[in-house]
């Protein structure tokens, strides 16, 4: 089912999304789309330009250059949950403030200053480096440019990642439609909203390929049945292409819902973790093969869906992040140590992955095709990249090409969000 809704008719109150750009490194900002320094005050501490004085005594200070440089630096909390654009000229990220306060939104590109743009969480960016974020101050989503606004429509976020095609022309959220929840597209150009079905449950989470035409995710609350259901640990997987909108994923046992948590640039390969906490791997071609028991933190697949970036616990709680192709099964990229999270190139040819000491990260770990694993410092060192002052502590994310490192670290004793050109070949 699919029906078209005009802007002008479709209404809602929920929260804000706002949709940014840059041009050329001109920076628009949300509220009167000029650029402004980085500040931001939560009560807990501040957001400052890399060359700004901190608390009294500190600096963000480290060696700093082309290929190692500190975004923004922060005298109390660590930065979280950033995207960067396929070859890292772009990074947007949020920083973590008290339980209730928004999220303030920060946005560096190559030759600009790093800028406060917004308030809210990142949800996607396009491949120019567009970033979607809910900004709980306006009632529409709104792509805002250099120029200013540059489209509107109006619908709200679900939970997720990645909900802006690659174009930045389709955003994915949902419209309420009647006494349900309808899961939609929204035309950036023109407002228009596209709704693809009914959602049993509001509380959902969503993943969506590179040109918007296959949507998969998880409902809270719901059994694969399409029951309600009052446990909150209960959900069904659903996914929406153009044959329409379906709960769960065709041949996977009634006894192992999906929980999906990645997808192929086509479509047709889907991941994540199952109610048994098995990584498993669906494809429309080879249906669902557990590849690992006692997933851990990570999970994503390559482009095409070949390669898969995940992790297993042992019963001890030790994780350990491994690569997994059909030819060569599960892979560990570091044995022995206990590394979690990562993120990997569209490729599958380069992934980074943090080793961590009891609770807390301690080394970036980047594993290729041809060198194996090394940790950053010693990538960079290779390079002949002064590293003065800097003491990394998490790979966060990666390039699309496998070339540029977003990570935290601290800068001079003070934290700080890094970029690290791993690779100009």
């Amino acid at each position: 089912m699919k029906i078209r809704i005009d802007q002008s008719i479709a209404t809602f109150t929920m929260s804000t999304v706002l949709l940014l750009s840059a041009c050329k490194g001109e920076l628009a900002v949300v509220d009167d789309l000029r650029p402004r320094d980085v500040e931001a005050a939560d009560g807990q501490g501040s957001v400052l330009a890399p060359d700004a004085g901190l608390a009294p005594g500190a600096r963000c200070s480290c060696a700093s250059s082309a290929s190692l440089q500190a975004l923004a630096c922060y005298d109390g909390r660590p930065f979280t949950q950033s995207q960067t654009t396929t070859d890292g000229s772009v990074v947007a990220f949020n920083v973590a403030t008290p339980e209730g306060a928004p999220w303030p939104v920060f946005y560096w590109a190559s030759n600009a200053p790093t800028s406060n743009i917004a308030s809210g969480s990142l949800a996607g960016m396009s491949a120019s480096g567009e970033a979607l974020v809910d900004s709980q101050t306006e009632a529409g989503v709104w792509r805002i440019g250099p120029e200013g606004r540059t489209g509107q429509a109006r619908m709200r976020l679900l939970a997720g990642r990645g909900l802006l095609s690659e174009d930045g022309n389709i955003a994915v959220g949902a419209i309420a439609d009647g006494d349900a929840t309808g899961l939609a597209r929204a035309n950036m150009n023109t407002g228009e909203i596209e709704v693809l079905g009914h959602l049993r449950s509001d509380r959902a989470v969503l993943m969506v390929n590179p040109d918007a035409s296959t949507i998969v995710g998880s409902l809270e609350g719901i059994l694969p049945t399409g029951e309600v259901s009052s446990a909150d640990e209960d959900w069904a997987a659903f996914r929406w292409n153009e044959q329409g909108l379906s709960l769960g994923l065709p041949g996977v046992p009634a006894n192992k819902r999906p929980h999906p948590q990645s997808l192929s640039a086509d479509g047709s390969v889907i991941s994540g973790v199952s109610s048994n906490n098995a990584t498993f791997r669906w494809s429309e071609a080879d249906g669902y093969v557990e590849v690992a028991s006692q997933a851990g933190s990570a999970n994503k697949l390559s482009a095409d869906g070949s390669v898969l970036l995940a992790s297993s616990q042992d019963p001890q709680g030790v994780e350990s992040v491994f690569r997994w192709t059909n030819a060569t099964g599960a892979v560990e990229l570091a044995p022995g140590t206990n590394t979690r999270g990562g993120d990997m190139s569209a490729d599958g040819r380069v992934i980074a992955t943090t080793s961590w000491r009891g609770q807390e990260p301690k080394d970036p770990l980047v594993w290729d095709t041809e060198h194996g694993t090394r940790s950053l410092d010693e990538i960079l060192h290779a390079r002949g990249i002064d590293t003065s002052g800097w003491n990394f502590s998490e790979a966060q994310q990666l390039s699309a090409d496998g070339k540029v490192l977003i990570g935290q670290a601290t800068c001079g004793g003070v934290f700080a969000l890094y970029r690290a050109v791993l690779s100009e070949d």
